[in-house]
């Protein structure tokens, strides 16, 4: 199984070590990809739900600076040469698809064909309002950019007057990407879990530590798997299970665990590491291969 980590974008983990040395640590460590997350803004106070924990709160204090996700990949990319450089996830209909295909594959030629594209239609409404991107829309907006961004990666998308996102004839997009970056649809709701079967390259959940049901997973892989049979049999598609919090404390309390990952079509998990400490990314590593992964 590929392990890959999370470098912090917020607080002061963001600026020390900052995501150059975050992501260099983690590929001398021995990690298969390095990961960020995405958040465009922040609202205080936040109407809106975080879907991911059971009291709706979000793990992180709402007046926390962030960096800007595409930004700061390009610093990962600066970073390293040999892992995987990708976003969990992309709440990619607060942005124009045809910008960020230009960005996600200029990552990719300069970076030898590394990035991989966690996309999400979102969740904080207040960050929708503040650009004026109806809320409402967000799943339609994420599967016409999905489509659009493919099409620019070839190099030069179909014109059209109708959908979300005109496009003018004779307009080309290159350099091409080394790679056409995997698209790996985020949720854990049975909308995602669809759009994954039907649009994507592979499946991105999320589950909490503190939090963790492997039943709860299971059903989910299953209803996934049984959707892709529909939608595109023979396909195999890669999932990616993204653990947010203590990742020792997962493994010790559930002995077994990355057997029946594997079991339910885990391909990639990636992790929390504690920056606190001097060797945190390379303990982590060590415990998840101990564990099997």
């Amino acid at each position: 199984m590929r392990i890959g980590a999370i470098i912090p974008i917020a607080g002061p983990g963001a600026f020390d070590p900052g995501p150059i040395a975050a992501a260099g640590r983690l590929e001398e460590a021995g990690y298969d990809s390095v990961w960020l997350a995405d958040r465009l803004l922040a609202a205080i106070p936040l109407r809106s739900r975080y879907p991911f924990m059971p009291d709706g709160k979000p793990r992180w204090a709402l007046d926390t600076a962030f960096l800007e996700s595409t930004m700061t990949m390009a610093m990962m990319v600066a970073g390293t040469s040999r892992v995987e450089v990708g976003v969990a996830a992309l709440v990619v209909p607060l942005r124009h698809p045809i910008v960020l295909a230009r960005q996600m594959a200029t990552l990719d030629a300069l970076s030898g064909g590394r990035i991989v594209m966690g996309v999400g239609a979102g969740w904080m409404e207040e960050e929708f309002e503040a650009i004026g991107v109806p809320f409402e829309s967000r799943g339609r907006r994420l599967d016409e950019s999905i489509e659009l961004m493919r099409q620019c990666w070839a190099g030069a998308p179909e014109s059209r007057e109708t959908g979300m996102f005109p496009v003018p004839e004779g307009i080309l997009t290159r350099p091409l990407p080394v790679r056409i970056p995997p698209v790996l649809v985020a949720g854990n709701t049975t909308g995602a879990i669809k759009r994954a079967a039907s649009y994507g390259d592979g499946w991105l959940p999320l589950q909490i530590v503190a939090h963790f049901d492997i039943d709860w997973f299971e059903r989910k892989s299953a209803q996934f798997r049984a959707e892709l049979k529909r939608e595109r049999s023979g396909f195999a598609p890669r999932v990616l299970l993204r653990v947010g919090g203590d990742f020792g404390q997962l493994v010790q309390s559930m002995p077994g665990l990355a057997p029946r990952l594997v079991e339910a079509g885990v391909t990639d998990v990636v992790i929390d590491v504690d920056w606190s400490v001097p060797d945190g990314d390379r303990r982590a590593l060590e415990l998840a291969r101990g564990a099997g992964f």
